[in-house]
């Protein structure tokens, strides 16, 4: 095994319990108290109550009554991700970030440096401990998913290594919804054929797997139940598109409050994509009914941008267009096809709205 796939426990909760540690042993909710406030994340003293993130914080409060809540900070987290990730790039260049606390390093040039992929790892840990003052949970498998359902099994704060040819051993007794492309209905259909472990799914008919989830699907399940799927680390990848999305506690029914939710979206991704120095040329709302029935809807730009004025009215605009009426249980909003602010492309009048737009994002970008 030479993939390793580096997760941090409970990530924001234990930055902030860095500044609070009188909080280390009591359940810590990171999320607001608004009315319509979902959970951040929790630390596992309020995971053992059943909090967990995109839970309501009102429902996360009835299940944990004694659980302190704390408002995110995520400059913070940004900057212990990015101590987290020059870590990581000691051992190797060949690291794949996830998300701001999650990783995949491909280890296998960097044995004659620091030994085995177990005693990289087990470095890794006590390096994190020490100088980041945060613990992981580290997983090693010769398949990359593989390498992302052991850290999930060894967490928190452990170690799992599944050398090569014990990857369908340990793959076998796991829930089918374990492996990556197993979604609700994919697991639905999977259960109505009787199969509720990755072992079962290896010894079905395949004739049978095709008929209920199509010759493509069934093929891409088969090979990764079988543990000889293998992807590259990709070490330079490069970000296709910026956006946030989010599932509402109660399905919406109100015109408006959707409409202000998507506004807090298309803010906070327009400040990720400067943040990034991009802008966007495209800009996809992607809409989700009780029902699970989802559409998109998209809209080019007359010149890239990344005014979140200029970006919140397109949403808006593509809501409207959309002619959607139905209970909402997921909006979200992406800006794609993306290029460096540094490319010129962006329009820069020296007077009008826009340009007192841009300036008003400056402002908020420092604050």
């Amino acid at each position: 095994a030479h993939i390793l796939h580096v997760d941090m426990d409970a990530f924001f909760a234990s930055v902030e319990l860095l500044d609070r540690p009188d909080l280390r042993h009591r359940p810590v909710i990171v999320g607001r108290r608004e009315p319509r406030a979902v959970v951040t994340t929790a630390n596992y003293s309020a995971r053992q109550y059943g909090v967990h993130s995109a839970m309501p914080v009102a429902t996360a409060l009835r299940l944990c009554p004694t659980a302190v809540v704390i408002p995110p900070r995520h400059h913070l987290y940004r900057q212990y991700s990015q101590r987290v990730m020059d870590l990581l790039r000691s051992y190797t260049p060949r690291i794949e970030p996830v998300s701001v606390d999650e990783a995949w390093m491909d280890v296998s040039g960097s044995h004659r440096l620091f030994g085995g992929t177990g005693r990289i790892a087990a470095e890794i840990r006590r390096r994190m401990r020490d100088d980041v003052a945060l613990t992981c949970s580290i997983g090693a498998a010769p398949p990359k998913f593989g390498a992302k359902l052991a850290s999930g099994r060894a967490k928190p704060d452990g170690l799992l290594i599944v050398n090569a040819g014990e990857g369908a051993g340990f793959l076998a007794p796991l829930p089918v919804g374990a492996l990556a492309g197993v979604g609700e209905h994919t697991r639905a259909a999977l259960h109505r054929l009787g199969i509720e472990t990755v072992g079962q799914l290896r010894e079905i008919s395949p004739a049978r797997l095709q008929r209920s989830l199509g010759a493509a699907q069934a093929a891409v399940l088969v090979e990764r139940a079988s543990g000889r799927q293998q992807a590259e680390v990709a070490a330079a990848r490069v970000e296709r598109s910026i956006g946030k999305e989010t599932a509402v506690p109660v399905d919406e029914t109100d015109p408006e409050r959707l409409r202000a939710v998507l506004v807090g979206l298309a803010d906070r991704s327009a400040a990720a994509l400067r943040a990034a120095d991009l802008l966007t040329r495209t800009v996809v709302l992607k809409l989700r009914d009780g029902a699970f029935r989802t559409i998109t809807r998209s809209v080019t730009l007359p010149a890239p941008t990344a005014t979140t004025q200029e970006l919140i009215d397109a949403a808006q605009d593509l809501l409207t267009r959309s002619g959607w009426d139905r209970p909402t249980r997921l909006i979200g909003v992406r800006f794609a096809s993306l290029v460096p602010t540094a490319s010129g492309l962006a329009r820069d009048p020296i007077w009008g709205a826009a340009s007192q737009w841009r300036a008003v994002d400056a402002v908020a970008d420092r604050i």
